[in-house]
């Protein structure tokens, strides 16, 4: 009975644990290095510029008309 009395009080006073510190980052990458352009970017990319040049095409064919 004593044990589960100090098991119930013990847990109560402390409070929340605080969380462990973050841990500590690498160096920072040199400045003016160039980042490598990921494919799937450059995929993206020229897909936009595929519709957008598609669409001012359309909208030039319409008014035409």
């Amino acid at each position: 009975m004593q044990f589960l009395l100090l098991l119930i009080l013990g847990t109560g006073t402390g409070g929340p644990t605080p969380p462990p510190p973050p841990p500590p980052m690498g160096p920072p990458p040199p400045v003016g290095d160039v980042v490598p352009v990921d494919s799937d970017i450059v995929i993206l990319i020229a897909a936009a510029l595929a519709i957008g040049i598609y669409s001012v095409l359309q909208r030039r064919r319409i008014t035409k008309a």
